[in-house]
């Protein structure tokens, strides 16, 4: 697995996906947000049609989100 160009991240982040109810793809809130509500990043992180996506960004490092989402995962 890859980590998205950001380009892809850009074009596809914030839009909807329907699948048995409307979900984001990748829209996580601002990182700071999250160091505040813990349970809220999982929340979101659960709901995401797009994973890896939503890793990429809400934590925007040089980072293999591939691998982090495989861990998770698990």
């Amino acid at each position: 697995m890859e980590s998205p160009t950001a380009l892809q991240l850009n074009l596809l982040g914030d839009l909807t996906v329907e699948d048995g109810g409307t979900y984001p793809l990748a829209a996580p809130q601002h990182t700071a947000h999250y160091l505040t509500h813990p349970r809220q990043a999982r929340r979101d992180f659960a709901e995401a049609r797009w994973k890896i996506g939503f890793l990429q960004r809400a934590v925007p490092l040089p980072l293999p989100y591939g691998k982090l989402y495989l861990k998770l995962k698990k």
